[in-house]
């Protein structure tokens, strides 16, 4: 069986980092975990943008109809402050939502609790993203 394309989207939501007042960590070291664990060729579709709601849907639908991505893995704009929308804008553009899996990421998250000049330690990110990751999703998301 021939595969598809793999090709998955990483978007990172930070209103400081996309104006350029701070590098994005956590964007890359999605990234680099995703490196480490995928033994397959694919193409990444990164993209860096402010934690507006109408600006993450449109991110999240460019990625999945127009670049085709299997999986759009998202960082950023999950906490308590008002601007913090990632998980309204998120469930407002899926066909499917997988109950669990924010939970999921949240319990593993707790144990590296941070203060903000920590964001983007790479030993919690990378649990956090194989936590909620395996490499079934790719084959169930889109048949690749």
């Amino acid at each position: 069986m021939m595969l598809k394309e793999i090709k998955i989207g990483v978007v990172t939501m930070s209103d400081r980092a996309s104006a350029g007042v701070y590098e994005d960590i956590s964007g890359k070291a999605i990234i680099e975990t995703l490196n480490s664990y995928i033994k397959n060729e694919w193409t990444q579709v990164y993209r860096l943008i402010a934690d507006e709601r109408t600006k993450i849907e449109e991110t999240l639908i460019e990625l999945s109809d127009k670049e085709k991505c299997c999986l759009i893995v998202t960082t950023g704009g999950t906490g308590p402050a008002l601007r913090d929308v990632t998980p309204e804008a998120t469930e407002a553009v899926c066909d499917k939502m997988m109950p669990g899996f924010g939970e999921l990421m949240r319990q593993v998250s707790l144990k590296y609790v941070l203060p903000p000049y920590y964001q983007g330690k790479l030993q919690a990110l990378e649990e956090i993203v194989l936590s909620s990751i395996c490499p079934e999703s790719l084959v169930l998301l889109k048949n690749v």
